[in-house]
């Protein structure tokens, strides 16, 4: 997949001066209405059964925010630079590299906007401030109303000194020129023309002045806007500029990405072009189809390995230039494979991108658990380096992790999945997981990221199967438990993921399906990765969701599911995890005695049973009673559902012999 370029062309960008003359420019088709989007949204998603749902908070803040109580965004951390108020000097430069979840406090005031490498379509490089309508912590401003515009997201520069340089005053002849690149929506949903993105200049009295605006649009290419500096007001010692936006209350949605902020003096408000080279991308992962999966199971099929790296590099010189990368992957300190820059040459065509690959590596014989592999990608210009000032963006360092779970997503939803139109009484779903040896699996991690007003009182039951009916198998359901949706908001967590203790099951190497079922009309909104396309075989539909609203099991054909449901089969031994793992107030019983020859008993107050033979039929059925006849059941293999005194549902399988 080479991807098109996502920069503007001579006649896509923006230039104006303080006094809001446009000097250059083209008009940009505006979306349909909030409500006729809005209804088209969910349109198309009702066709398909299953889809995505807009999330109305950002379960990644959330999550960090909850498991680093006494985080404070002015001290130092991790996630963050730490600095004081002291006013900077030109040249000023942000592209959003050096940071995750929050900016830079050396350069800006306040933490609101969401600084991330998931969130943006092909950025200039990888990381973006993304604006939305939540807070620092991740959570709406207010209440949500979709029709209604509030203030949205903010970001405030520290002050910068444009009265002079080095004693020597700054005149407009200095010709100062503030620049940015933009992108509306990119991996979120639900923008308007009405939601808009401003930037604002703090002048010599104190007073914050709109420079320039744009509404929502369609076009989800990165925008270039030029301002020049034409008024003496802002020639002052505490100059300030910030972004703010105007937006629909709707939460992580209405999104703006803005990156590569560029201001200094002897610029031209034509400069459409920067003496700059990126990368733009993480690397692709080091597996064929999971983003992780455990160690000793890649050991087992060392055939998942990717048989080539990938990451997107851009390039914003007036020229095609001729790049180089190398890179190095280590284990504990050992270097697994390290390239020269000489041995990986190729062209970037000008103001564009292209995918750079390299040949992957062995990676056996590591031991530990987890596996933590830290790669590092570095990027150059043919026997030239970038000027200092954008060297932040020519390096990228990043980790593969081997965990003790399968995962198809990078830990980021940009979107919640589930079921948007469930008319008929029951609808399941489930991912596909293909396990490289027999194994025990003890737990399902699931990234949850629905509003507790939404769907709290709502019930699913959390289901294991070990083949469903499909080309040519048959419905083994192996577990089911019920769970009310907000006991899971008072459990432990881990990185946002649930992790739901099971009994643990036996499974051999091969195919089996983790999901749910649901009967009453409401999406689960589990996280769902749109941009896990750093696979090497680029981004595709999914076609390992399975869905069956009765009419048996449908595989996935709804083009809008790019990306990967966020669910996790957690494998191998009890230790550590178990510690932290959800026990939602059920526990698992078991009927007996197994096998059985005429009574079966239930050790549990039962108010209704179904019993199912192997391709899901349900053979028997009544209640209430804790000894069931089965007499008259064949000799097999059979599948108990009932539901307890509390409610709860329970499965159990048993075998019935003559």
């Amino acid at each position: 997949m080479t991807g098109p370029s996502h920069y503007p062309e001579k006649d896509n960008f923006v230039a104006i001066c303080l006094n809001g003359r446009r000097l250059a420019g083209s008009t940009i088709s505006m979306l349909r209405t909030f409500s006729i989007l809005f209804s088209f949204f969910f349109v198309v998603s009702a066709q398909a059964q299953i889809g995505l749902i807009p999330l109305r908070n950002n379960p990644t803040l959330a999550a960090y925010r909850a498991e680093h109580p006494t985080y404070q965004w002015n001290q130092s951390d991790q996630h963050i630079k730490w600095g004081t108020d002291d006013t900077l000097n030109l040249p000023f430069f942000e592209d959003f590299t050096s940071t995750l979840m929050y900016p830079d406090s050396t350069k800006w005031r306040d933490n609101y906007v969401y600084v991330n490498r998931d969130m943006a379509i092909n950025p200039p490089s990888y990381g973006v401030a993304t604006f939305d309508y939540l807070d620092e912590f991740g959570q709406p401003y207010s209440s949500i109303e979709p029709t209604s515009i509030d203030s949205g997201d903010m970001l405030t520069s520290q002050a910068i000194n444009l009265a002079d340089s080095f004693g020597s005053p700054y005149t407009l002849a200095d010709s100062i020129v503030f620049t940015f690149f933009y992108q509306c929506r990119g991996y979120g949903d639900l923008i308007t023309s009405d939601d808009s993105l401003r930037l604002e200049f703090l002048d010599k009295n104190g007073n914050w002045n709109l420079m320039w605006s744009a509404g929502g649009n369609q076009n989800l290419d990165f925008q270039h806007v030029l301002v020049l500096i034409d008024n003496a007001n802002y020639l002052h010692a505490a100059f300030q500029f910030r972004f703010r936006t105007m937006t629909h209350r709707w939460g992580n949605n209405n999104l703006w990405h803005v990156d590569f902020i560029y201001l200094n003096s002897g610029r031209s408000v034509n400069d459409r072009y920067y003496d700059d080279y990126s990368i733009q991308s993480p690397p692709s992962s080091l597996l064929k189809r999971y983003s992780s999966m455990p160690y000793d199971h890649f050991l087992a099929n060392t055939s998942e390995a990717a048989d080539s790296i990938f990451f997107f590099a851009a390039n914003r010189n007036n020229v095609a230039i001729q790049t180089e990368i190398r890179y190095e992957e280590e284990h504990n300190g050992t270097v697994l494979a390290s390239t020269s820059f000489s041995t990986n040459v190729a062209n970037i065509p000008k103001d564009g991108q292209a995918r750079r690959s390299a040949d992957s590596y062995s990676f056996t014989g590591l031991s530990g658990v987890p596996v933590h592999i830290k790669r590092t990608y570095q990027i150059r210009e043919s026997g030239r380096l970038n000027p200092v000032i954008f060297q932040g963006n020519d390096q990228l360092v990043t980790e593969q992790i081997f965990e003790r779970y399968y995962a198809y997503d990078d830990g980021t939803a940009e979107s919640g999945f589930g079921f948007n139109d469930l008319r008929k009484s029951e609808g399941q779903v489930v991912v596909k997981f293909d396990m490289a040896k027999d194994d025990t699996l003890r737990a399902v991690a699931m990234n949850l990221t629905y509003n507790i007003d939404d769907v709290a009182k709502q019930r699913f039951d959390l289901q294991i199967w070990r083949s469903i009916a499909i080309n040519g198998g048959i419905d083994d359901l192996v577990y089911s438990r019920t769970i009310v949706a907000d006991s899971l908001h008072t459990v432990s967590q881990q990185n946002g993921f649930k992790l739901l203790e099971i009994d643990p099951i036996f499974l051999t190497a091969g195919t089996f399906y983790i999901g749910w079922s649901q009967n009453q009309d409401f999406n689960m909104g589990v996280g769902f990765d749109k941009n896990n396309g750093y696979l090497p075989e680029g981004r595709q539909m999914n076609t390992n969701i399975y869905f069956n609203i009765g009419d048996g099991w449908i595989q996935n054909s709804n083009k809008e599911l790019i990306g990967a449901p966020m669910i996790r089969a957690v494998v191998g031994q009890a230790e550590p995890w178990s510690t932290s793992v959800a026990h939602p107030e059920q526990t698992k019983l078991h009927v007996y005695p197994n096998p059985v020859v005429d009574q079966l008993h239930i050790p549990d107050a039962v108010t209704s049973f179904n019993i199912l033979n192997l391709n899901g039929q349900i053979v028997l059925s009544g209640g209430p009673e804790n000894a069931i006849d089965v007499s008259e059941l064949t000799g097999g293999i059979y599948i108990i559902q009932w539901v307890g005194n509390r409610g709860y549902t329970h499965a159990s399988r048993f075998v019935k012999t003559n």
